[in-house]
């Protein structure tokens, strides 16, 4: 993996079914090391049409996806 500061980090990648906000799909992830913080990444996000609502710091869902 390419990380945003540009460094290369060797990392497994999988398949898994997520369920958040009673939303499932099965994405893409990245197994992290013993010790690494899990988080939820965008590709997950919108892939079940959620999004960060920053004032009340939690989800939201998103009501129609937007395709360019």
């Amino acid at each position: 993996m390419r990380l945003a500061d540009n460094r290369r980090i060797p990392r497994q990648l999988g398949e898994i079914e997520v369920e958040i906000l009673g939303r499932r799909a099965t994405r893409l992830i990245v197994f992290a090391h013993e010790g690494e913080e899990a988080l939820v990444g965008v590709d997950t996000l919108e892939g079940l049409m959620l999004e960060v609502d920053p004032t009340e710091q939690a989800l939201r869902p998103v009501p129609f996806a937007l395709a360019l």
